[in-house]
């Protein structure tokens, strides 16, 4: 008789903790398709070095093309990008920022100078990446 209340007792705490187990998964998935606001991302892959190294995605799509050389985008040798493009003399430099709900597209250039870059951002499980990168200076 005296085993029934603990019975009890651990059969209540079993369900309480499953419930609480269903209950962090469920905000789990919520929290993974809430959608990155895309411009507060984008001033902090600027401002934070080791926020802009999680959100790239190596090995890099893209490449830089100096005079002809190219070569790959490496992950030891990133340059971090501290200049928004939204933040660029528009008298110097002609820009394009073009946003899709997955996909931003992010162009500077100089007419007629041989200087073009463009950046690929897509949204990966609600979370925004750098997947493209094009600098040439030819």
């Amino acid at each position: 008789m005296r085993r029934l209340p603990i019975l009890v007792f651990c059969l209540l705490s079993v369900s309480y903790s499953c419930s609480e187990t269903r209950k962090a998964k469920e905000k789990d998935i919520l929290a993974s398709t809430a959608k990155e606001d895309f411009k507060s991302f984008y001033t902090r892959f600027h401002t934070d070095t080791v926020f802009q190294i999680e959100r790239v995605r190596f090995p890099l799509a893209g490449k830089a093309v100096e005079f002809g050389n190219e070569r790959p985008w490496k992950k030891e040798e990133w340059h971090y990008h501290k200049v928004k493009t939204t933040d660029l003399d528009t008298n110097e430099y002609q820009t394009e920022l073009r946003q899709t709900d997955s996909l931003v597209v992010d162009k500077v250039w100089i007419p007629n100078s041989g200087f073009y870059l463009e950046r690929q951002f897509e949204l990966n499980r609600g979370k925004w990446y750098l997947t493209y990168y094009l600098d040439e200076n030819i």
